[in-house]
C-alpha cells in the first residue's frame, strides 16, 4: 500500500469517527518536521537567489515576471535563476499547505 492509499484510508477513519489523541500528536509532529525542513530549503534557494539579485541589480519576483513575459534572453544563469525561482515558489506553497 502507497503512502497516499494510507492516508486516504486515514481519512475515511477519522470520517467514520476514529478520534485518537495519540495519532493526532504524530500527525501534528510529522507535519512541524516536513514544514521545517521547507523552510530550510527555502532558505537555501533565497540565499542562492540573492547571488543573482546582486549580479544583476533586480530582484527575483521583477526578473520572474520578466522570465515569464519572455522578455528576458534563455542564457545559462538566467535559465538556472528562473529555475531556483520555480523551486522556491513551489517550496513555498508545499509549506502553505503544511501550514495551514
Amino acid at each position: 500500500m502507497t503512502v497516499a492509499e494510507k492516508l486516504v484510508n486515514l481519512a475515511e477513519l477519522y470520517r467514520q469517527g476514529l478520534d485518537s489523541r495519540f495519532l493526532g500528536q504524530q500527525l501534528d509532529k510529522l507535519l512541524q518536521r516536513e514544514a521545517l525542513a521547507c523552510r530550510h530549503q527555502i532558505t537555501q534557494l533565497e540565499a542562492r537567489l540573492a547571488v543573482f539579485e546582486r549580479q544583476y541589480g533586480e530582484c527575483t519576483e521583477d526578473f520572474w515576471r520578466r522570465w515569464q513575459a519572455g522578455q528576458i534572453e534563455d542564457s545559462f544563469d538566467f535559465t538556472e535563476w528562473a529555475s531556483l525561482a520555480q523551486a522556491r515558489q513551489f517550496l513555498q506553497a508545499r509549506l502553505r499547505l503544511l501550514e495551514d
